[in-house]
């Protein structure tokens, strides 16, 4: 019985030992690799930890990191990535809310050394070539046993709005539930080549890796440097024969922007998955027009509901009636942009609704309401944190029969005509100004679409009473012109007159947070704050 993601992992291991899994331009580990590497990592935690405690992995991302995870999981324990660039006071707020006190690490790497003990500390490099013995591997297949599909399998901790990262706990039933609906709706198997762009302990890397693990897969992590040399990067694409990519949008716009593909097309990618911020429509033709075979879907869900909650397989339908608004309008971008790409219909064995601001449910189309979602894919929580947790899972208030925990996103759409929900913005980012309530979300969908930018940002500036646009311009603007005017004559078409900007900053490129999405709270810091 499949009860774990070892379960599923293990059937790959006997059916593609010696296949090539992880790899990149330093080393590559097969699905073998993996098992023997990892039982040898298991052994030294199981000898020194009790189940289900946490185990920091702070290395470079790798294959070896792939491996490392796995270890801490035949441990019987979880694991918590981390970002080794990130500032050591957020490495130790993590450290100290999780309770961690092991880590494996990388000799490569600089650990604070403040944070653990040496007895606490594994180098992977230290246990590359081991071997458990007998007595290692009794150890294990007792904590084998004792594994269930209840106990955590990773945490990841993600920004909060005070500023303090919080802990998502994920379980094993959540995480092989996701990689599963990820591998049967995207038809991916042993011949699939993955092209890796999430950081680890970004939460849209996880589809990646365990739907590897449980295919027999191929991924290839791709070299960071890469991703600012668009026509590089998809040279390498080619080089590598990559038929899927999971990307931010802010990636696949970059590619856009640069008019990559008029140098150079992907010629082996054939499923173009994107997610974590909206994808603006324009540059989603122009990568439609460059894969016009392959299959394009737009996935949403929060680190809490264990990455992906919906999912939009963009129908030939919608993008004729993109490809129609453009026409009528003559190539007028802006067109089409007034289009957004559905954020779709729940993932397998998740139930995605909406409320209103009376708990009421939302069933008329184009009518707004918070996304609250219920099912196996939901967290136990935040670590150490119940205040925050019990914010946000709440008592189903649809149902009161029987105890049945949601999560509320604070994410707002609505349905379409089709019954299909549209993303329309984060609840934290409506404001008041001049007496209306303004979703920050749609001042950024208007630039994005005005055919004058290729990305934007609004934010408010409550002490001056302003709305702030943050935006890159198009390729082809040359610094130093004077673009503005002509961008805000193009939004007084679209938005009242109490939406506007009253200031807009061009910026050659918008500051990206490590996760590759808008990083909001610097441009704050940076123009508002100082």
């Amino acid at each position: 019985m499949i009860n774990t993601v070892l379960d599923a992992f293990e059937i790959t291991l006997d059916r593609y030992p010696d296949a090539p899994a992880f790899e990149d331009e330093n080393s590559a580990l097969t699905f073998r690799d993996l098992y023997t590497g990892s039982q040898v990592i298991a052994s030294r935690l199981a000898a020194a930890l009790p189940p289900r405690t946490p185990v920091l992995v702070y290395m470079p991302k790798s294959p070896e990191m792939i491996r490392a995870f796995l270890g801490v999981l035949y441990a019987g324990c979880y694991y918590i990535p981390a970002d080794t660039d990130m500032p050591a006071e957020r490495l130790s707020h993590i450290i100290g809310t999780s309770g961690a006190k092991a880590v494996i690490c990388s000799r490569s790497v600089s650990l604070p050394s403040d944070l653990f003990t040496d007895s606490g500390i594994y180098y992977a490099e230290d246990l590359a070539d081991a071997e458990p013995g007998p007595e290692d591997l009794s150890l294990l297949s007792v904590r084998r046993a004792g594994l269930t599909d209840a106990d955590p399998a990773y945490a990841i901790f993600t920004s909060g709005s005070t500023g303090m990262p919080k802990g998502v706990l994920i379980r094993h039933s959540s995480l092989l539930k996701l990689a599963q609906w990820f591998v049967e709706t995207f038809g991916i198997d042993n011949t699939e080549i993955l092209a890796n762009q999430n950081a680890f302990f970004f939460d849209g890397s996880v589809k990646e890796i365990y739907g590897t693990l449980i295919s027999g897969a191929h991924m290839y992590i791709v070299p960071r440097k890469l991703f600012a040399l668009p026509a590089r990067l998809i040279a390498y694409l080619n080089e590598i024969g990559a038929t899927l990519i999971n990307w931010m949008p802010s990636i696949l716009c970059m590619i856009v922007k640069f008019k990559t593909f008029a140098k150079v097309r992907p010629e082996t990618v054939r499923k173009v998955l994107f997610a974590g911020e909206v994808m603006p429509v324009p540059q989603f033709l122009e990568w439609h027009r460059a894969l016009p075979d392959a299959l394009f879907a737009n996935l949403y869900g929060p680190t809490e509901a264990t990455v992906d909650s919906t999912y939009y397989i963009v129908g030939n339908a919608f993008i004729e009636k993109c490809e129609a608004a453009l026409a009528a309008s003559s190539g007028d971008t802006s067109a089409a942009g007034s289009l957004s790409i559905p954020i779709g219909r729940p993932c397998s064995n998740t139930d995605v609704f909406l409320l209103d601001e009376d708990d009421q449910p939302v069933l008329r189309p184009g009518i707004a309401g918070e996304i609250c979602i219920r099912g196996t894919c939901l967290s136990p929580g935040y670590i150490n944190d119940p205040e925050r947790t019990a914010e946000v899972f709440v008592q189903n208030p649809l149902n009161s029969g029987y105890e049945e925990r949601i999560y509320r996103t604070g994410d707002y759409a609505r349905y379409n005509e089709e019954g299909d929900l549209v993303f329309i913005g984060r609840r934290d980012s409506q404001i008041k100004h001049m007496d209306h309530r303004i979703e920050l979300g749609e001042i950024e969908e208007a630039i994005s679409r005005s055919g004058q930018a290729a990305r934007a940002c609004a934010v408010y500036d409550a002490g001056r009473g302003r709305i702030i646009a943050f935006y890159e311009s198009v390729a082809d603007v040359p610094d130093g012109t004077d673009d503005q005017e002509q961008l805000i004559n193009g939004l007084k078409e679209i938005l009242p007159a109490y939406m506007l900007p009253r200031k807009l900053v061009r910026l050659s490129a918008l500051p990206l947070t490590p996760g590759g999405k808008i990083d909001r709270q610097a441009l704050i810091n940076t123009y508002l704050n100082q």
